[in-house]
């Protein structure tokens, strides 16, 4: 399917949404451009491709009915076939426009039994003819999406390394150690690398506290109150993330 099918069909997809946002105000300019762009190629052609029907019957039958509401879907007898479907709507839609009130003529004569207001109405002719004649239409006719090119970049580096992506190394690497070893590991890290007097013997003290209740049910209560009093240090404690969990985890088990 050529290029040009699938902007015509995105214009199309613009003014079928614009009639519906529009309400009544803007109904018949709306409804002109939509019949437009299904009566200019490349739409003119794709539809004109399509299996014939006999829309006019249809057409003709349909405008003398005394129950052609929109106000029930029932009420308005599509055919089955996709293609049959478009060129009756689109039928319906061209009537509209070409009538000698337009959609003036439209809301007076085929919504009749609705008491809702006219913008209602447009929201109906919407549901049951604009909208699906537009998902039809992309149905048959928009052209397949063109897989995209994948560059491949493996990066493999760090201490135990792994096979990356497109990304970069930001993995922590997981070492087994003791309980005790993470906890002293810790308490290092926030020596060293919290400067701030207050901010430090805070996150010690909650350090401590979440070790006391290795093994314990508090342990995971413990481990959230921990990761929130560090937030503005996660990049310090990042490492220790995983295996503190982890800890959380075996006590659970």
């Amino acid at each position: 399917m050529i290029e040009p099918a699938g902007f015509a069909l995105r214009m199309l997809s613009d003014a079928a949404r614009d009639f519906r946002r529009g309400g009544y105000g803007t109904a018949q300019t709306e409804l002109s451009r939509i019949v437009h762009l299904c009566d200019s190629e490349p739409l003119r052609g794709l539809i004109r491709s399509l299996p014939p029907f006999e829309v006019v019957p249809w057409w003709d039958e349909l405008r003398s009915r005394a129950d052609a509401s929109f106000a029930q879907k029932t009420s308005l007898s599509w055919p089955e076939e996709t293609a049959a479907r478009v060129l009756c709507r689109l039928e319906v839609c061209r009537g509209a426009v070409e009538a000698t009130d337009g959609v003036l003529w439209l809301m007076y004569t085929w919504v009749r039994g609705f008491t809702g207001n006219y913008e209602h109405r447009v929201q109906l002719f919407a549901n049951w003819v604009v909208d699906p004649m537009v998902v039809d239409l992309n149905h048959l006719f928009a052209p397949p999406e063109k897989p995209q090119q994948v560059h491949t970049v493996y990066n493999v580096i760090g201490h135990g390394a792994r096979l990356l992506i497109d990304s970069h190394d930001e993995s922590v690497n997981v070492i087994a150690v003791t309980p005790d070893d993470l906890f002293a590991r810790l308490r290092d890290a926030i020596k060293d690398g919290v400067p701030n007097p207050a901010d430090r013997a805070t996150l010690l003290e909650k350090a401590e506290q979440l070790k006391a209740e290795h093994g314990r049910p508090a342990y995971g209560e413990r481990y959230a109150e921990f990761i929130a009093t560090a937030a503005n240090h996660m990049t310090l404690i990042q490492p220790f993330l995983v295996p503190l969990f982890q800890l959380g985890q075996a006590a659970a088990l």
